[in-house]
């Protein structure tokens, strides 16, 4: 039902936010909730339980990613039946990623079929698109196709297909999560570093950057968040 009211789509905010808190023992300072051409986007601002705190406070990043991953896959486990049941889209495939130095943390909900409508680029996002590639070839190897399926005024979703290697699809078959985060964190590292440059060609500010990984499918997604024009 991808005309679904706004209704539909708080009420699926206020059921992740409650999930949250009945998993972590409290709950986001905000839950927005996202339908956009079958794809369901939950932006999380300021959540950040005290056991991690702890954990941040000590520099235990990888304990601390390893403890939100863990909970937040069973809780979208169980929030993605309700969000099926209520816009009447079977989704199949969930990502997420929590950026602690910004205190915010992007779901993303597909299902088999993703309506591909293409999106008409214009100089300036090609002109991006190649930047994003160039940038990408430092981080991992050339990808076979690179896309943009989202762009709006605040945000842009790029998938990058074709760039898994043997090495991480053995890992992530022995269920090595250990390396396969770390890689992911220096990718988001990588197109952070650049961020002034991609900036400029945007002529938007880059708030945030999320960066999921479909080892099933082959494929990375990168996704931009924008606020203000960038001076």
């Amino acid at each position: 039902m991808l005309n679904s009211t706004q209704p539909d789509l708080l009420k699926l905010s206020s059921n992740f936010s409650k999930m949250l808190k009945k998993r972590f023992g409290k709950g986001p300072e905000s839950c927005l909730t996202v339908l956009n051409k079958g794809r369901l986007y939950i932006f999380v601002r300021n959540f950040i339980t005290p056991a991690e705190e702890v954990l941040i406070e000590n520099e235990e990043w990888e304990l601390a990613n390893h403890f939100r991953s863990a909970v937040f896959d069973s809780v979208i486990q169980e929030f993605i039946a309700k969000a099926s049941k209520v816009l009447e889209i079977d989704f199949k495939y969930f990502f997420h990623d929590w950026n602690y130095s910004s205190n915010t943390g992007l779901v993303f909900l597909e299902h088999l079929h993703v309506d591909e409508e293409k999106v008409i680029l214009d100089s300036q996002s090609n002109r991006f698109l190649k930047v994003v590639e160039e940038i990408g070839l430092q981080l991992h190897k050339k990808p076979e196709e690179i896309r943009m399926f989202m762009n709006t005024h605040n945000m842009c979703g790029i998938e990058i297909s074709g760039i898994q290697t043997h090495l991480e699809t053995l890992l992530f078959k022995n269920g090595n999560s250990h390396f396969l985060q770390q890689h992911l964190t220096h990718i988001k590292q990588g197109y952070l570093k650049h961020k002034k440059q991609l900036e400029s060609i945007l002529n938007y500010s880059v708030d945030d950057v999320f960066v999921m990984c479909d080892y099933e499918r082959n494929r990375y997604v990168l996704f931009l968040i924008f606020s203000k024009k960038a001076i």
